[in-house]
C-alpha cells in the first residue's frame, strides 16, 4: 500500500462527520460563529469574511488573533456600508499593517466588480465565487488567496447555521503548515519550503487522498491544519499531539493515532527546511 492509499484509508475510516469537528476547533471558525452571531446576517458575514480573507496575508501576528479581531471589530461596531467600513478597519487593524495600501487597494478593486453587492446578497453559489474573485484578481482561481476565501465563505455556511447547498470544487489552499505536513506524512519527498513554491503539485496529492477516501478537499483541510498543527507545536510527539486532538474524535481515538503516526512519519526528530 502506498502512503497515499494508507493516509486516505485512514481518513475515510475516521468518516466525513468526524472530520468535519475538526472544522468546528479551527479558530477562525469559531471567530467567524461570532461574527455571525453579532452581525445577524448570514449574507453581511458572508461579504465581510470573503474581504477579510483577501487581506489575509503578510500579518503583523498570529492568524488567530487577526481573524479574532476581525470578528470583534465588527460585533462592536456593527455594519453600515459594507465597503466603506471594511476599508475603515483594514487601516485599523494592527495585524494588517504590512502592506496595508496595497490591501486597501484590493479591496477597492473588488468592492467596484460587484462582488461584494451580490455576496451581500447570498447571489454567489462558492464555485462561482472562487471564479469571479480568480476573474477579478487576474490570478488563477486555484491559487491560495481564492481557495482559502472560498473556504472561509463555506465556513459562513456553516457556522451560521445553514450548510451550502453544494460544495465548492476547489483545492486546498497551500501554505507552510500543509506543506510541512505533505513533506512529514512522506507524500513528497521534497521539503517544506520547496513544496511552497510547488502548489499544484501539493493540490494534486491532496487531491488524490481526497478522492480516495470520500472526504472533500474542503474539509480535509481543516484535519490537516488541525492535526498537523498539533504535531507541529509538539515537536512531532505523537502523544501530545494526540492528547489535543482526542476530545474531536470521541470512538475514532485508534484511528486518530495512527493517522497521526502516518502524518508524522518522516519527521519524528523534527524538520529541516
Amino acid at each position: 500500500m502506498d502512503r497515499i492509499d494508507r493516509i486516505a484509508s485512514l481518513i475515510r475510516e475516521m468518516g466525513l462527520d468526524t472530520v468535519r469537528r475538526f472544522e468546528e476547533r479551527d479558530p477562525q471558525y469559531v471567530a467567524i460563529s461570532r461574527l455571525c452571531s453579532s452581525v445577524g446576517d448570514k449574507c453581511t458575514a458572508l461579504a465581510l469574511t470573503t474581504l477579510n480573507s483577501l487581506v489575509s496575508y503578510m500579518l503583523t501576528g498570529r492568524g488567530e488573533r487577526h481573524w479574532n479581531y476581525f470578528s470583534d471589530y465588527f460585533s462592536k461596531r456593527g455594519v453600515g456600508d459594507i465597503c466603506d467600513d471594511f476599508i475603515k478597519y483594514v487601516s485599523a487593524s494592527p495585524f494588517l499593517g504590512r502592506l496595508r495600501q496595497a490591501k486597501i487597494r484590493r479591496i477597492r478593486e473588488v468592492c467596484g466588480s460587484g462582488v461584494v453587492g451580490e455576496l451581500a446578497k447570498c447571489g454567489l453559489g462558492l464555485d462561482e465565487l472562487a471564479k469571479r474573485l480568480g476573474e477579478v484578481l487576474r490570478v488563477d482561481w486555484r491559487a491560495k488567496t481564492i481557495v482559502f476565501s472560498t473556504k472561509m465563505a463555506y465556513y459562513v455556511f456553516r457556522a451560521c447555521g445553514d450548510d451550502p447547498p453544494r460544495l465548492p470544487n476547489v483545492p486546498i489552499p497551500v501554505d507552510y503548515r500543509v506543506s510541512t505536513i505533505t513533506h512529514c506524512s512522506g507524500l513528497s519527498s521534497e521539503s517544506p519550503r520547496k513544496l511552497m513554491g510547488k502548489q499544484r503539485l501539493v493540490q494534486d496529492i491532496w487531491d488524490q487522498v481526497s478522492r480516495l477516501s470520500g472526504v472533500p478537499a474542503i474539509n480535509l483541510d481543516s484535519l490537516i491544519w488541525v492535526m498537523g498543527g498539533a504535531l507541529i507545536y509538539n515537536g512531532f510527539d505523537v502523544g501530545k499531539a494526540m492528547d489535543e486532538v482526542k476530545p474531536m474524535v470521541p470512538g475514532k481515538e485508534e484511528t486518530a493515532r495512527l493517522l497521526l503516526m502516518e502524518l508524522s512519519r518522516d519527521c519524528g526528530g523534527g524538520i529541516n527546511g
